[in-house]
């Protein structure tokens, strides 16, 4: 983009600097004002020669039209000099300026917007911005605000931080064109941003996308971002806040409202400039940041807020959502039949090693002043990312070393090593200066020591303290407990006892209060955020990388993490019983659903166990109270039932044994009446059947004779079988072993060392088979003599499988290799696929051009059949795959492993289509 050039008057150079301020914070880095010392006037140079100058690459002039403007020769000798050169000219008014002294010239053909008041300047700057757009002067770039720091830590970036949003230039134009898609009529209304945690998703939403739709005022028009947050409909940051209204039914109509608002002003904008404008509203682009907070069972209005959603997208065709999510709750969401038809999922990838150069570097040059980073001390955090939370461990320590070490504009390596202990150490660090901090705080000072160990055990969440724990370990390990309280159960939640761990919102009045003190030292170091929620103050971690690297929070997790789990099932369970069909007066359930009612037995008792603890009883809650004590008169009423059944079923065991016994009496009278006539039918029968018998094992014996021993094989296994009615000849045991010998001799096939499997061919004439004896091997299935050479492997053969037409053959084995072989041969076709351990499986696609192999390598890949090259990277597992298939269309490949996943790929480019399918 050329430079724009600002014409004004010397007299209003303060509302110049504003304007090319506003130019360059809404992406037009490039302005030419004779105040500034790249692009200025030196002294001496004529204004006419440097316009000219600049005329070769400016494209466009910002005329700042003022009482002293309108008064001074030179500056419409600049406005007519630009006409003259064919520039485009925007024309805005900063000062009130009576319409009769405005030049004819530029009132007559050109639009002017209006800034000369506090009250006109929105307005006239965002006419401005389409103008400049309209003439195609698209910004390309964002500035960093002044004062805004370079680094954020674990807080994540918002649209004001644009500039500083680095190693995602694909992702974003990729995540707008599937914006301008569903404004385009794509049946998906919700584009769902997934990416595991700590992958950059709120980041990515507010930084990357929302700060360029909003560049785009007649197309989109963004609204307040939805945070489910403790309250997802009527929090600060609920749903009704980001429609702008106070009551759900009010919000389609609101909602339409600010889209005719926007459209007026377009309109009116047209008119000026004597364009016509289509009257396409812009589509309302609703951004849901942290979906999976809508599935907390903390968030009582969530379904209200979901049903409120639905029926904005069913009455307003042109609202769009973008959500992001976690990775391991896209299932929940998935789940809900009233949206799962909307959503278009965008995987979120993690960022490649060679972007974070440029993330770390990159916002430190455009830091005022500019900050340097020692090449070494890049290089050598690049090294040490190389694990999950990369991003926002990287983000911590960078701003933790710009605080620590930033007064001389200069990070190096031996800050990084020495102050901080590299990026490991980064949050560990932060946690050890908070408690140093408290150590020193008086309202901390002795306020546990000065505890008996019984009023100790009144704090809430503090229950491990002993009489050893007050001596020797001193404030600390007080201070340790205190932090245990305030974090676990508090801050800290877990869906499944084997899940990474989640944040929780928790009121601060909910923190203990003995541990109140202690959250303050948190917030100060950036590792708790504390905020307002509906006038009442709340308080989460910054990032669950927390949750996962400070080593002592960590440890506490892991010791509660079956009792978090328990709470999680428990506040989901009543959660679920409570928006069921139920009545209730006051505290007394008069009716419940019983299938809702899901915890029995010792479930039951697991779950009422945490009443015994106070922070638990206070997070179950009065509704999770009510849910037990409907659970438990279920079971005590389930018992009622269960023995009034069981005294029923004696009675009527006993009633039984007594007709039985009649029964029995009158049964055995009539078999001695029958006793006589029934031992001849028997015997008649037992005398045919083994004439049968006979007759089968001469015939089995006639076509053993013949040389068909197989047809005699079945008929002597028919004449051998006995029962009590039809007696065995002797003669067809003699029949059985002579067809068994014979077949035996025909067809014995024999491996050097356990055979693994066999396969007929279609017509059943050949037979495959495949060894730990390192061959498979093509038998005459008639004769059982060997087709051809074995097929030789470096290891046990794992399995084979014929091609379609059978004139090929492919093996697998466990010497890491899969390959293919012609059948009417023996010659290996192409060279070895090769992994890196034992080939478990392989499968051919549909016309045979591919082979798709899955190894204990945790990887499974695909090949060109007739040359041997992989196709594509490997489709990586984190453990051995067991299994690969190709979808009907062969578009998709879906693995499985023993890492506990399945997964979805894209078989032309090998990327993974949503998140693992984890088990």
């Amino acid at each position: 983009m050329g430079v724009i050039f600002i014409s004004h008057s010397s007299k209003n150079n303060a509302e110049a600097v504003a304007v090319r301020d506003w130019l360059r914070a809404e992406g037009y880095g490039e302005t030419f004002l004779d105040l500034d010392p790249e692009h200025g006037l030196a002294p001496g140079q004529r204004w006419e020669d440097e316009l000219q100058k600049a005329g070769e690459r400016c494209l466009a002039v910002v005329v700042l039209v003022s009482p002293d403007w309108c008064a001074s020769k030179w500056c419409f000798h600049e406005f007519k000099f630009a006409k003259a050169l064919g520039k485009k000219i925007f024309p805005i008014l900063i000062q009130p300026t009576p319409w009769s002294e405005l030049p004819l010239e530029l009132t007559s053909q050109l639009q002017m917007a209006n800034i000369s008041t506090p009250e006109l300047r929105d307005d006239g700057l965002t006419r401005l911005r389409i103008g400049l757009q309209r003439a195609g002067l698209n910004p390309k770039h964002f500035r960093l605000p002044d004062g805004r720091p370079p680094y954020r830590g674990l807080k994540a970036l918002e649209e004001a931080d644009a500039a500083i949003f680095f190693g995602r230039d694909a992702q974003i134009t990729a995540g707008l064109d599937a914006l301008r898609q569903i404004r385009g009529g794509a049946p998906h209304r919700i584009l769902t941003i997934a990416a595991a945690s700590g992958g950059g998703k709120s980041s990515f939403l507010k930084a990357g996308l929302l700060a360029r739709l909003k560049r785009d005022d007649e197309n989109f028009l963004v609204l307040p971002t939805w945070r489910p947050g403790r309250d997802a409909l009527g929090g600060e940051t609920g749903l009704l806040n980001a429609f702008g209204v106070s009551e759900p039914g009010s919000a389609v109509a609101a909602l339409s409202v600010k889209q005719k608002d926007v459209a007026d002003r377009l309109a009116g904008y047209a008119a000026a400039a004597n364009e016509t404008w289509s009257r396409t509203l812009p589509s309302l682009v609703l951004p849901l940041d942290q979906a999976e907070e809508l599935f907390s069972a903390d968030n009582t209005s969530a379904a209200a807020a979901l049903d409120l959603l639905v029926q904005a997208l069913a009455e307003k065709l042109d609202l769009l959502v973008i959500a992001t999510i976690r990775s391991d709750s896209l299932g929940s969401l998935q789940a809900d039949a009233r949206i799962a038809g909307q959503l278009a999922l965008f995987n979120l990838p993690a960022l490649p090693p060679s972007a974070f150069k440029d993330v770390i570097e990159g916002p430190a040059a455009l830091a005022n002043p500019p900050v340097h980073i020692e090449p070494a001390l890049t290089q050598r955090l690049i090294d040490d990312l190389d694990r999950a939370d990369a991003l926002p461990l990287l983000a911590f320590t960078l701003e933790r070393l710009l605080a620590d070490y930033g007064d001389d504009n200069l990070l190096e390596l031996k800050e990084y090593e020495t102050g901080l202990g590299g990026v490991s150490g980064a949050i560990n660090a932060a946690v050890e200066a908070a408690f140093r901090r408290a150590e020193a705080d008086p309202r901390l000072s002795g306020i546990v020591q000065g505890l008996s160990i019984s009023d100790r055990s009144r704090i809430p969440g503090v229950f491990r303290l002993a009489d050893a724990d007050v001596g020797q370990s001193g404030a600390r390990k007080d201070l340790d407990e205190l932090a245990r309280a305030a974090f676990v159960p508090w801050l800290v939640q877990l869906d499944e006892a084997d899940a990474s761990p989640k944040r929780r919102v928790a009121r601060l009045s909910d923190i203990p209060e003995a541990s109140r003190p202690l959250i303050d030292h948190f917030i100060d170091e950036r590792l708790l955020v504390a905020s307002e929620a509906g006038g009442i103050s709340v308080v989460e971690v910054s990032h669950e990388a927390v949750l996962r690297h400070w080593q002592g929070l960590a440890a506490w997790i892991g010791e509660e993490r079956f009792v978090l789990e328990r709470l999680h099932r428990l506040q989901r369970s009543a959660q679920e019983w409570t928006d069921s069909d139920f009545e209730a007066y006051g505290s007394e359930v008069v009716t419940y659903r019983d299938e809702r009612l899901v915890h029995r037995g010792e479930r039951l008792k697991r779950a009422e166990a945490l009443l015994e603890r106070e922070d638990m009883a206070r997070l179950i809650g009065k509704q999770g109270i009510s849910y037990l004590t409907a659970c438990r008169v279920a079971e005590d009423e389930a018992a009622v039932r269960e023995n009034a059944q069981a005294e029923r079923e004696v009675h009527q065991r006993r009633r039984a044994r007594r007709w039985q016994a009649m029964a029995a009496l009158i049964l055995l009278l009539g078999f001695s009446a029958l006793a006589a006539g029934g031992w001849f039918l028997v015997s008649e029968q037992r005398a045919f059947g083994k004439s049968k018998s006979m007759m089968l094992a001469r015939a089995a014996e006639q076509f053993l004779a013949d040389g068909d021993p197989r047809r005699a094989l079945v008929l002597s296994i028919i004449a051998s079988r006995e029962t009590s009615l039809t007696p065995t000849a002797p003669e067809a045991h003699a029949s059985f072993a002579s067809s068994a010998q014979t077949m035996k001799q025909q067809v014995a096939i024999w491996h050097e060392g356990p055979a693994f499997g066999a396969a007929f061919s279609k017509d059943e004439s050949r037979i495959l088979t495949w060894s730990a004896d390192k061959t498979a091997r093509l038998w005459d299935a008639a004769t059982g003599a060997q087709i051809g050479p074995a097929l030789q492997h470096e290891e046990a053969v794992l399995g084979a499988a014929y091609s379609r037409d059978e004139s090929r053959i492919l093996t697998w084995s466990a010497d890491r290799t899969a390959r293919l072989w012609d059948a009417a041969t023996g010659a290996q076709l192409g060279s070895a696929l090769q992994h890196e351990e034992a080939v478990l499986g392989a499968a051919y696609s549909r016309d045979e051009s591919r082979i798709l192999t899955w190894s204990a390598d945790n990887t499974s890949r695909l090949w060109d059949a007739a040359i041997g090259t992989q196709i594509g990277p490997a489709l990586q597992h984190e453990g051995a795959v067991r299994g690969s298939a190709f979808s009907t269309d062969e578009a998709r490949i879906l693995t499985w492993s023993l890492d506990t996943t399945a997964k979805l790929w894209d078989a032309a480019t090998g990327a993974q289509i949503g998140p693992a399918l984890h088990h």
